[in-house]
């Protein structure tokens, strides 16, 4: 009997941490993972979306029931399965602050180099300052949604959009491709110089 009851849990953890870890965010998810859960149609996916890109992010499985289709019933058996992380709570990474090079006195200041400016004030050597590096763009075609999201004028919902139509219709080969995204249009014209096509774009 105490075999059969240890079986039993380990059988109720090992599928607590499985749905724990596929579990669903719901505020940076694309169409396609929507259909992964249960319940949820093309319709209702839909729904989810545009629900999310009129009125924002979902706080809880209680504003799930702002989307029409979803009740109190579905939006409880889906509350296990989804996250609702937002971009205002997902955890930020703290820049490290490094102190200044201490030097002994009357110091000699040394040449800087390419792109590299030297200050020197009262004893104090600042450390060599490197030209602002251009970011680094990012491909459409094989960035997730949450990368997406690091282009200018690119929401969690537009990102799951993009990533969507990739998905449906294959790879973008150009701004042009990107125009035909529902929700973005003309303002695709504005990622030029942020975007790249991998592959497809050659």
């Amino acid at each position: 009997m105490r075999t059969i009851l240890v079986v039993l849990l380990c059988g109720a953890l090992s599928g607590g941490i499985a749905r724990a870890q596929g579990r669903v965010n719901v505020n940076w998810c694309t169409y396609s993972e929507l259909l992964a859960l249960p319940g949820v149609g093309p319709r209702l996916a839909e729904a989810i979306l545009d629900e999310h890109a009129e009125r924002g992010d979902f706080r809880g499985p209680d504003d799930l029931t702002r989307v029409k289709g979803i009740g109190v019933n579905l939006a409880r058996k889906l509350a296990p399965l989804c996250e609702f992380e937002t971009a205002a709570t997902a955890p930020v990474a703290q820049p490290m602050v490094l102190g200044p090079v201490q030097l002994a006195s009357n110091p000699r200041p040394r040449a800087a180099g390419p792109g590299q400016t030297v200050a020197v004030s009262k004893g104090r050597l600042q450390k060599p300052s490197k030209a602002a590096a251009p970011a680094a763009r990012v491909d459409v075609n094989s960035a997730p949604a949450q990368e997406l999201c690091r282009l200018p004028g690119i929401g969690p919902v537009l990102a799951s959009r993009i990533a969507d139509h990739r998905t449906r219709h294959g790879a973008f080969h150009g701004l042009q491709d990107l125009m035909h995204v529902k929700g973005l249009g003309r303002r695709a014209l504005a990622l030029q110089s942020a975007v790249t096509f991998g592959t497809a774009g050659h």
